[in-house]
């Protein structure tokens, strides 16, 4: 299941899946919008769709943020991962993340990926 706003991202990203995948992948496309509540840093576009998409969804075993809106994508999703799932958050070393990611419970196992320009943070939810 992929949650995207760029459609031509979808597409590439449609084009390289073997066929095997293609009919397993879900796909919501949910472009910006001039108005809304959720803006996006830098772009002063709306994603107010493409965050809330997510409360429609089921659960999920891998949750992969690396999107628009981060801080509201993963105040969304911490209750959407199963037990025993993994949780990934992009550039986690930005501050206007931080506050979200406090959100992530404190019994969950994190491992920190840092390079020269970014870290990325990997939490795993425990199973009870």
């Amino acid at each position: 299941t992929s949650i995207e706003h760029n459609k031509q991202w979808l597409l590439n990203v449609k084009n390289i899946l073997p066929n095997i995948y293609l009919n397993k992948w879900k796909y919501y496309l949910r472009p910006s919008s001039v108005n809304g509540n959720c803006i996006g840093s830098g772009d002063d576009e709306y994603y107010d769709e493409y965050v809330n998409v997510v409360d429609s969804l089921d659960t999920f075993d891998i949750i992969i943020i690396d999107g628009r809106c981060r801080s509201k994508c993963i105040n969304k999703t911490i209750n959407k991962l199963n037990p025993g799932g993994l949780y990934v958050v992009d550039n986690a070393e930005r501050p206007a993340y931080r506050n979200a990611i406090n959100n992530i419970p404190k019994n969950w196992i994190s491992h920190i990926f840092k390079t020269r320009v970014d870290t990325t943070i990997v939490w795993i939810k425990p199973i009870i």
